[in-house]
């Protein structure tokens, strides 16, 4: 497989990954009453 179509499968999955993780992220800061700031720095530190 070239290099640069691993280079855009990854980019999609990590774009895809950023997109599911913010929507997830802001559920979460729904849910629990949390900031969404607070949710982001949670989960950020979990990565």
């Amino acid at each position: 497989m070239p290099a640069w179509l691993t280079f855009l499968i990854s980019a999609t999955v990590v774009a895809a990954a950023g997109v599911r993780l913010a929507r997830d992220g802001d559920t979460i800061a729904e849910v629990t009453g949390l900031g969404g700031a607070w949710v982001g720095a949670i989960l950020v530190a979990g990565a």
